[in-house]
């Protein structure tokens, strides 16, 4: 077995074991960090939504506390 192992070696040359070898190892790597990245995304997404949800929440406040004025009238106190 080790034998055939190094007869492929020697007929195919180092340098493409290595290369095929660290392509492997190139997208192995690439795959957990996509993984990461997804991850990172939905947690973003996820608090960008808690973010509009605190907008929209101030902007309903500033159209109850903030009443435009009429002529003669005294602001409504909450």
């Amino acid at each position: 077995m080790w034998q055939d192992i190094i007869n492929i070696i020697i007929s195919n040359g180092i340098f493409a074991i290595l290369f095929v070898s660290l392509l492997f190892i190139q997208i192995k790597d690439s795959k957990k960090r996509e993984e990461k990245y997804q991850e990172a995304i939905k947690k973003l997404s996820h608090h960008l939504d808690v973010v509009e949800d605190i907008s929209e929440d101030v902007k309903e406040m500033k159209k109850i506390i903030i009443i435009p004025k009429k002529k003669g009238s005294k602001l409504n106190e909450i």
